[in-house]
Parts: structure tokens; C-alpha cells; sequence
């Protein structure tokens, strides 16, 4: 067992002189300024002395033989960077659980995670060592959408991957209490993604997969930033965000145009306050590409539990 303290504020230190003989448990405090789930996650996977990597966040469960059967899938496909497996969401109580996280649909892989439609989502995958290092790891510079980020970058470094589809071996926790997800539209959040974009249009742009279809997608992700911004009663950083894609020529002038009246409008009515012009959404949601407003739990597909 591996711990990488992030300079945790609880009795972690203490708690572990109990097991201080346990030779098989190795105890690292992260060194540097900058920490977060994507420094330690780092740091992990340089010191681990296996093969294999599977990623799990705080409220995520694996059944009984998930590791075994992945193991063994992934060693008999000796070819695969990495290997995706169903998934399962469920509330509070276990096993109370009605919806796939992660079903196939017509989509490629790339454009769904474009469309925050994740195929797959941080849980699902195991990863070759090797492979995950070869791609750069985590970006310790992105706050968050560390998943979105990591997978992109191995599908857009045409990594080889299998898509099984199994029967589910892992499940994760939806609610809607205290989490780190709920930090994303916070501005140091938002400057974050915005470098991811540049990030993201580049290494589309260079490998030749940046297709008409992904234009749109991308340019949803941009949209969506920019919902976040308006949130934060920004318009302006909206505005100044948007213009990024003219520059890069991501959309038309239509839907350019009729996006900033868009954000006009959701800046001065974002509370649903004024009924009238709450009626104006629905012409919005007809004029502009029905990517932008995507919402990024379209995914799931009920599954009803006998």
C-alpha cells in the first residue's frame, strides 16, 4: 500500500505509526507547493512497482473479482495501452442502483468526451504503467475534468483500447452533497480550463482529428466555460473567452453571433427571474448547436434492478 499525504490536517500520520512494521505499507509526503489529487495521483504511479493501474476517487467501489478479471483481460490482450469496463452509479445507499454510467452509443470516443459524455468514466479503466507514464500522466497544471483531460489525451495518442462491454465491476456514488466536483466553476477552476482548451485544440489540430464534428463539440466545451463565467456574474471573461473561437475558427459567424446574444440574455436573466424573457431560452436551444446544451449526465441509461 502506497500513501501519499497531500499535507493532510487529520491524524493520518498518527494512525499509520500503528502499522510502522508493515513493510508492505510505504508511507510519502508530496514535496512542492503545488498538491491535489493529480500531484499525488503522480507520484503514486511513479512508486508503484506493478503493471497495472486502476484509479479510484474517494466514493468509488470494485466488486470482489473486478481486479482479477481486468488483470486478466488486459494480460491476454497483451497489445492494449488500456481497457474500459461498465460501470455502475448509485446513491447513498448500496446496492440501490438503477443506471449505467458508461453504455455505448454511435458516438466516437473523442467527440463524447468533447460533449462531457464521458464513454468511460475514471473508475472504468485499467491502464498498462508504461502506457499512462508514456502519455505524461496527469496534468498537474488542471485543477479539474483530470478525467476528460486524461482520456483525450490517450485517445487523440491513439493509445489501443478496448471498450468491453461486461458485465458491470465497479460502481460510483452520485449525490448531491459536499464534493470536489462542485469547485469546477470557481475562477481559478475556469483559468484552468481554459488553458486545457488551447490544450486540447492543439493536439487535435496536430494529429489531424480535429473534424468538423469535433469543431462543434469543442466548441460546446467553450460554451459551457462560459456559462460558468456568466455564473460568476462575468460576462465580460465570457465574452473575452468566446472571441477565442473566432480566432480559431471552431464556428460560424451564425452561431457566433447568436451565441453572445445568448450569454446576453442568460446574464441578464440567469435566475429565471423575468418569466417573459425566460420564454427566449427555448428559441436559443432551437437557433444554436445542439452540443452547447448537452448536459454532462446524458450518458447514463436505466438499467432496472429485479
Amino acid at each position: 500500500m502506497l500513501i501519499i499525504d497531500d499535507f493532510s490536517t487529520d491524524n493520518t500520520v498518527e494512525m499509520l505509526k500503528e502499522f510502522s512494521t508493515e513493510k508492505r505499507i510505504r508511507y510519502y509526503q508530496r514535496k512542492g507547493e503545488t498538491g491535489g489529487a493529480q500531484v499525488c495521483r503522480n507520484i503514486g504511479i511513479e512508486l508503484a512497482q506493478g503493471e497495472y493501474i486502476i484509479l479510484l476517487d474517494s466514493d468509488d467501489l470494485l466488486t470482489k473479482t473486478c481486479i482479477e478479471n481486468r488483470v486478466k483481460f488486459i494480460t491476454e490482450n497483451n497489445e492494449l495501452d488500456f481497457a474500459a469496463f461498465p460501470t455502475i452509479i448509485f446513491g447513498w445507499e448500496f446496492p440501490n442502483y438503477d443506471t449505467y454510467w458508461n453504455l455505448p452509443n454511435n458516438e466516437d470516443e473523442i467527440s463524447r468526451f468533447l460533449n462531457w459524455d464521458p464513454a468511460w468514466g475514471i473508475i472504468s479503466v485499467i491502464w498498462r504503467k508504461n502506457s499512462l507514464i508514456a502519455i505524461g500522466k496527469f496534468d498537474e497544471n488542471v485543477l479539474s475534468f483530470q478525467d476528460i483531460d486524461i482520456h483525450l489525451r490517450a485517445l487523440i495518442k491513439n493509445l489501443k483500447y478496448a471498450n468491453v462491454q461486461s458485465e458491470q465491476d465497479s460502481f460510483v456514488r452520485e449525490h448531491d452533497e459536499e464534493r470536489i466536483g462542485i469547485h469546477c466553476a470557481q475562477p481559478k477552476h475556469l483559468y484552468s480550463h481554459e488553458r486545457l482548451l488551447i490544450q486540447i485544440y492543439e493536439e487535435l489540430k496536430k494529429s489531424d482529428k480535429l473534424t468538423k464534428n469535433r469543431k462543434i463539440s469543442l466548441a460546446g466545451f467553450y460554451f459551457r466555460i462560459c456559462n460558468f463565467w456568466i455564473q460568476q456574474n462575468n460576462l465580460k471573461k465570457a465574452l473575452q473567452i468566446w472571441k477565442k473561437l473566432k480566432e480559431l475558427k471552431l464556428t460560424t459567424g451564425y452561431v457566433y453571433n447568436s451565441t453572445i446574444a445568448y450569454f446576453y440574455y442568460l446574464s441578464f436573466n440567469k435566475k429565471e427571474i423575468i418569466p417573459l424573457l425566460s420564454r427566449l431560452r427555448f428559441i436559443f436551444y432551437k437557433l444554436l448547436p445542439k452540443e452547447f446544451f448537452l448536459q454532462n449526465n446524458t450518458w447514463k441509461k436505466l438499467k432496472k434492478v429485479k
